[in-house]
Order: structure tokens, then sequence, then C-alpha cells
């Protein structure tokens, strides 16, 4: 009983973080800042995809907000930011291997979500483009 409890009161946590704070367009900056293959923007990067897969963990009411059209701002961030990297050529392949976990996690307990994941990114595509243009399979991906 006492993880289940633990679980709600780190839920209501996580709920109320990204409710009363702007935590989800910290993260996106990072995500979204121009890559230059330097090293600890790569290792931000990482972590902050890291970061948003362990929040869609969670509570997926808190994280429609992503896709909610009546916040466009949010909305727009969200699915250019997140599709740039999954479309990036040279690929940081350990990211894009990040942002699949984040969309299985989004997609894994939310029907909105996973119509939402399905309309504004093309994974399968993703996936095969990865698998055409690499020499080596990726580790990641094996």
């Amino acid at each position: 009983m006492e993880l289940c409890n633990a679980d709600a009161i780190g839920e209501q946590h996580i709920s109320h973080l990204l409710q009363n704070t702007n935590i989800i367009e910290i993260v996106l900056s990072i995500l979204g800042s121009n890559d230059s293959f330097d090293d600890l923007l790569s290792f931000l990067k990482l972590e902050s995809g890291w970061i948003l897969t362990n929040i869609a963990y969670g509570d997926h009411a808190s994280l429609e907000i992503l896709f909610d059209q009546s916040n466009v701002n949010m909305n727009l961030t969200f699915n250019q930011i997140i599709g740039s990297i999954l479309n990036q050529q040279p690929r940081n392949l350990a990211l894009v291997d990040q942002l699949m976990f984040l969309m299985g996690n989004l997609t894994g307990g939310s029907p909105q979500l996973r119509k939402a994941i399905r309309m504004n990114f093309d994974l399968i595509r993703v996936i095969e483009n990865i698998i055409q243009t690499e020499k080596e399979m990726p580790k990641q991906f094996a």
C-alpha cells in the first residue's frame, strides 16, 4: 500500500509542477536549441528528452497540453521541435532513441495522446529511414 500511496503523491507533485511552472517550455527550449553536435548541448538535449520521457510515464491528463489545440504555441512548439529532431540529418541517434521512448510513454495509456501522436508524427517512416540510411544498425534500435 505504501508504494501506491507514494506513487499517488508523486503524481500529485508532477501534476502540480506541470500546471504551475513552465518546465515543459524550458525543456522544449533546450531541445529546440541549434544543434552543433557540441558535447554539452547534445548531453543537455538527451537529458531533456529523458525528462519528458519520465514525465510522460505518469498522468497523461497533464500532458495533453502538448497537443491541446487551444494552446497553439505549446502544440506548435512540441510538434515542430520533436518532428525536427526525428527527421534531422545527420541524426543524433541517442536522442532519437530517447524520443521514441517518449512517444511510447505518451501513447501507452491514453487513447487521446495515441491519436495525437499518430496524427502529428510518422514514427514508422522515421524508423524505416534510420534502417535504410544508417550503415550499421544503431545499438539503441537493436
